[in-house]
């Protein structure tokens, strides 16, 4: 044995302290590695009360009793508080004190046991006595020693686990084996658990039985991950040598002239017929495509790339029908009413018949919901035998959804109008923007300005999505923008458009709707035959009137809708149901589910104050209902209810004639006048 070694010195000086019963002050481990004897130990002191506690030890430098919480043991099946084995230590210095507590050094001396705890000031002290070791048979522990030292050994060169070399050599050297299956122990990876199972042992075969089933597990553990580890390395190899091999035959038919998937790229992108610088750029790409390795990240960049633009049709078209009779024929045939509205695209469509090309005004059809405004925009589609596609810009806040996202980056893919054209798989389409006043500004950019680029003729010619890179021929989209308020679209946009408004629909107008176009259509939804339910003139004003408060017609369409359903659940559940089924007005109400509106907060008699203005919106007109009274006081005009400045300032107006028209003997200085806008009129 090298008596130089620290392990060795530090072993005898430990054993020069006295093992007997003694009452000492009790410190507490939570750390998750247990203190062993003969391995010097650090722990932190967290709370006031403990660093006092140490403080006080190390000033003395008396012996304390290192404690092991029982919580640290999922396995335990006692009320406790402490483990019954654990070491009495001493404190070798005071480390730092700062946020995280104060840290101590201390020097484990021996297992010992816990006779009874009692707690005597601020400090719990503990009876102990040293644990009693039962070293059992020479001869079965020597040969005990000989298999776990050969296994501890074998394990340390196979983990190659990096250990202190004089511990290693003191570990060989050393003759106690009570001390030798401490630091074995003390050395390997192990739970609480079985850190405490070998400390509370006190038969050093049992010590040295439960170091054998550590070791051989954690050999096994080792050997399980190294050999994954090896098939890992040998997959990642294989794929590599696949993906070498793979790229050398693709170089070699390369230079033989085999390779017949760029050949293929290359026909296909001639075959859209480009225009020639585009279809140079592209062919540079299936170039770059064919020098790129599989495995690398641009491969997939250059691939996506050709195939978005070669699905786009540079070339195919839609042949235009510019019969105008046809095209006032489906506009009559799908629109009742709307004479105005139908005459200018009549106008539209005849300038594209004697041009042979699009006139640079795009059309925006302004007006309320329900109105028509989508349906307008098929029927030109209709009218002309072109394809339709919609793009929604209710919400749109970000550019690149107009323009794309550039190609290298991650999920990169065109903006919403190459993808529609795209989809619409002709370069002619009748494009609708819907809800073009519905656009929103932030950070992510302004989708208003990218989309003067494409209703702009003199630019929508060479439109560039960041995702092509290359320009795209707007020209003969026919675009068609519907929007509900016109003051809300972005000034340059409405610059662009030409503003057409789509009125209201009058109550005769909707009953024409109704009779020539939602109740057959609604007959037909459903599954009912055409002349299986009779709804009168009578009734549909009724619904009108009573039931819908609307410009348009989707709030009528519903309930025709769902007068239709009740007729297919009478059906279904009594088939005999004697048809047709008259709807009466007297039968809405259950139908319906709902209460009839009648008066629409116009009262039926005149009454003194009372008086009603008429209000306009796009979504139709109302009665306003504005109540005044006098009362006494100094001549303050008060007005309630949710009105603006326009509002305002007529009430001052009529409350300046009045005075002018009626009794002069009034003093106006005496009164205040309180005008109320009922039901929050505005």
């Amino acid at each position: 044995m090298n008596k130089s070694n620290f392990y060795y010195k530090y072993a005898n000086y430990l054993n020069e302290f006295e093992r007997t019963t003694q009452r000492l002050k009790v410190v507490a481990s939570y750390k998750f590695v247990l203190p062993f004897p003969y391995i010097p130990y650090a722990d932190i002191a967290k709370r006031d009360k403990e660093q006092k506690l140490i403080n006080e030890i190390a000033e003395t430098k008396e012996l304390f009793f290192m404690a092991i919480p029982t919580f640290i043991d999922e396995f335990k099946d006692t009320d406790a508080k402490y483990h019954k084995v654990g070491l009495v230590c001493k404190i070798e210095r005071l480390g730092n004190q700062d946020n995280n507590g104060l840290t101590y050094y201390c020097n484990p001396i021996y297992f010992a046991e816990v006779v009874s705890l009692e707690t005597d000031g601020d400090y719990e002290y503990a009876i102990t006595q040293p644990q009693t070791l039962d070293h059992g048979d020479p001869m079965v522990i020597k040969a005990l020693d000989d298999r776990t030292s050969q296994a501890y050994f074998n394990y340390l060169q196979y983990s190659n686990r990096k250990i202190i070399p004089e511990l290693i050599e003191y570990i060989k050297n050393v003759d106690d084996l009570e001390i030798k299956s401490i630091l074995m122990m003390s050395t390997l990876e192990s739970d609480q658990h079985t850190q405490y199972d070998f400390i509370a042992n006190n038969t050093l075969e049992g010590r040295y039985e439960s170091l054998i089933v550590l070791i051989n597990r954690l050999y096994n553990l080792e050997k399980l991950t190294k050999d994954i580890d090896t098939k890992i390395k040998q997959d990642s190899e294989q794929r590599n040598k696949e993906a070498i091999i793979k790229e050398r035959i693709r170089y070699l038919n390369k230079e033989i002239d085999e390779s017949d998937e760029f050949g293929e790229l290359e026909k296909k992108v001639k075959d859209c017929h480009m225009p020639k610088a585009t279809e140079d750029y592209v062919l540079e790409q299936v170039k770059k495509l064919s020098r790129t390795p599989s495995v690398a990240a641009d491969y997939n960049i250059y691939k996506n790339y050709i195939d978005v633009v070669t699905e786009l049709p540079w070339s195919k078209y839609t042949e235009d029908n510019t019969d105008i009779n046809h095209a006032r024929q489906v506009l009559d045939n799908e629109h009742y009413g709307l004479e105005k509205v139908k005459s200018r695209i009549l106008e539209y469509l005849a300038v594209l018949k004697l041009n042979n090309k699009i006139s640079g005004q795009i059309l925006c059809l302004v007006g309320a919901p329900g109105v028509g405004k989508t349906s307008i925009a098929k029927s030109v589609a209709n009218a002309l035998g072109r394809k339709f596609v919609k793009l929604t810009l209710g919400g749109v806040h970000d550019e690149s959804e107009i323009r794309g996202h550039r190609k290298t980056y991650v999920g990169a893919m065109v903006g919403k109008i190459i993808y529609n054209i795209k989809l619409a798989g002709s370069n002619n389409p009748v494009f609708l923007l819907d809800e073009i006043d519905k656009l929103t500004t932030d950070i992510h950019g302004d989708p208003a300005s990218a989309l003067l680029e494409v209703l702009d003729p003199q630019q929508n010619y060479a439109f560039r999505d960041n995702f092509l890179e290359v320009p795209y021929d707007l020209s003969k989209v026919i675009f068609i923008a519907t929007a509900n308020y016109v003051d809300r679209i972005p000034a340059p946009l409405r610059d662009r458009m030409e503003i057409i408004n789509v009125d209201s629909y009058i109550a005769d107008e909707k009953v024409q709707i109704a009779k020539n176009y939602l109740i057959p259509k609604q007959l037909t939804a459903n599954g009912i035959k055409e002349n299986a339910l009779v709804i009168n003139d009578d009734v549909i004003y009724s619904l009108i009137d009573d039931y819908t408060y609307e410009a348009g017609v989707r709030n009528l369409e519903r309930l025709i809708a769902k007068i239709c359903r009740q007729l297919a659940v009478k059906l279904v559940d009594n088939p005999d149901t004697e048809l047709p089924w008259v709807i009466t007005e007297t039968m809405l109400p259950s139908i319906l589910n709902e209460p009839p509106v009648t008066n629409h907060g116009v009262r039926k008699q005149p009454e003194v104050g009372v008086g009603y203005g008429l209000g306009w919106s796009p979504y139709g007109g109302s009665v306003l209902t504005l109540e005044g009274v006098s009362i006494p006081g100094k001549g303050n005009l008060v007005m309630t209810g949710n009105l603006k400045d326009v509002m305002q300032e007529s009430c001052k107006i009529a409350y300046t004639v009045a005075k002018r028209c009626v009794d002069k003997d009034i003093d106006y200085s005496k009164i205040d006048i309180h005008i109320n806008a009922c039901e929050g009129g505005v």
